[in-house]
């Protein structure tokens, strides 16, 4: 695993083709599941093409994977990391290096701080199956938590999707990292096929209020 870099040292370049990316295929999948539970989508039309999608963005971004999960009454968007031998390697190098860090847990939030040095050793050597991870940040009086379960070769990210638009955010930070750590493929246009797909067929008025609240945010960069 040594030639895949931490974040402290990997060249994140084309951030910005990324962004684009990969919010446009969030803000689709929030409207997808809306859609849905609603009984306002045609599942079995828009979900093989939007699933088309993103199997174009999984090809272009290699260590990030964005999956459609189908329930019975939801449509979950889910973001995996990938090329981790563990949850020890992808806190190593990622999550640790991320500004802010304040607590982990491996059953739930903030159960040790990183001032508590002999027991941050004891949870770190103790990961299994998930983690939970918080963030503070003085000077911009932000706070993030999330959480990291594994599935077998992927890992899975739980958290607040509104902080996804936010580019100094952990979680944005977490997910940059993933896919941008490795060259991706820059002559697959994820972009240009989601518009054809039509996402805003699958986002109906009444969720406009859901769609400013993602605006709003997204602009500020």
């Amino acid at each position: 695993m040594a030639d895949i870099p931490s974040l402290d040292q990997a060249d994140l370049s084309g951030m910005k083709e990324f962004y684009t990316d990969f919010t446009t295929l969030i803000r689709a999948g929030v409207g997808i599941d809306h859609a849905y539970g609603k009984g306002q989508l045609n599942a079995d039309i828009s979900v093989p093409k939007f699933r088309k999608v993103l199997a174009l963005f999984n090809k272009k971004y290699k260590d990030i994977c964005l999956t459609l999960k189908r329930n019975p009454s939801s449509m979950e968007l889910q973001i995996s990391f990938l090329g981790e031998q563990s949850l020890q390697t992808l806190f190593a190098n990622s999550a640790s290096h991320i500004k802010g860090l304040s607590a982990l847990g491996l059953k739930g939030f903030d159960e040790v701080p990183i001032t508590e040095q002999g027991k941050l050793e004891k949870t770190l050597s103790s990961m299994g199956k998930r983690v939970y991870v918080s963030y503070t940040d003085a000077e911009s009086n932000s706070t993030s938590k999330f959480m990291i379960e594994r599935h077998g070769r992927h890992f899975l990210l739980v958290c607040d999707r509104k902080h996804i638009f936010l580019r100094n955010l952990p979680e944005f930070i977490l997910c940059a990292y993933y896919a941008l750590r490795h060259p991706y493929n820059r002559k697959i246009d994820v972009n240009g096929p989601a518009s054809a797909f039509g996402i805003s067929e699958s986002i109906t008025l009444e969720h406009r209020d859901l769609l400013d609240e993602f605006e709003h945010v997204s602009r500020i960069y």
